[in-house]
């Protein structure tokens, strides 16, 4: 069967978004970078497991590598808009690879207090991949239609790695042991982040807050995007 015209102009749009400079290389780089986001719950659970360990300490090990993320993303992506993109991945990416190696020497089960402490790491140094791409699509596509698709392509993409990245993490862990899945989750949290911090645009991009200024709240100080943040922090918590 033939595609309708309107699917075949949709394609058309979908390669020439991928086609522009710098698109498939920062969508790409963002979704390697943030693979370990959905790996690192699966890898810890399966650390303090292989270790005899309780479920319920690999349940609130990953809990609280969720929470830190949850909590370091706004705080790094609000040091980028001062600072700059690239010192704060520079900074992050290998902070956060250098705890995902970590957790194995601190031995979850005998020392469950320092291995919540690297995990809290992990989670707070969590690069913000997503923030910094979101801030770079209005200079990396000027035109407003391609942007458009381009963001639709970014957020089904993102999706993946809640589906891939568990799956990534069980498997190399039933073929290579779970320390070979660490090692995997802070080697794809690096590539991602290289590639993304690269680029042209991400070297070109500069802070839109000066240094010292801005206030406290940002763009929450907005009414109605506080209603949409009340909102979607209910579905993050379900999730």
């Amino acid at each position: 069967m033939s595609a309708t015209p309107a699917v075949r102009a949709q394609d058309s749009t979908f390669r020439a978004v991928l086609g522009s400079p710098h698109v498939a290389r920062l969508l790409g780089g963002t979704l390697i970078g943030r693979l370990p986001t959905g790996m690192a719950p699966i890898a810890i659970l399966l650390l303090v497991r292989a270790e005899h360990g309780p479920l319920a300490l690999a349940g609130l090990l990953g809990a609280l590598y969720a929470l830190a993320s949850a909590i370091g993303q706004p705080l790094l992506g609000r040091l980028a808009d001062r600072h700059g993109q690239r010192a704060v991945l520079y900074a992050s990416a290998p902070a956060a690879s250098a705890a995902f190696l970590l957790m194995p020497a601190t031995g979850p089960v005998r020392h469950p207090v320092l291995a919540a402490l690297v995990v809290v790491v992990a989670g707070l140094a969590t690069p913000p991949l997503e923030a910094c791409l979101r801030a770079l699509w209005p200079r990396v596509l000027p035109d407003a239609a391609l942007r458009r698709i381009a963001l639709s392509l970014d957020s089904g993409s993102q999706g993946l790695v809640f589906v891939a990245g568990p799956l990534l993490a069980a498997g190399i862990t039933a073929g290579a042991g779970v320390l070979a899945a660490l090692a995997a989750t802070a080697a794809l949290g690096l590539l991602g982040a290289a590639l993304v911090v690269t680029s042209a645009p991400c070297a070109r991009w500069t802070p839109s807050v000066p240094a010292g200024r801005g206030h406290w709240a940002g763009p929450l100080r907005v009414p109605g995007l506080r209603v949409l943040f009340a909102t979607l922090a209910g579905t993050g918590v379900a999730l």
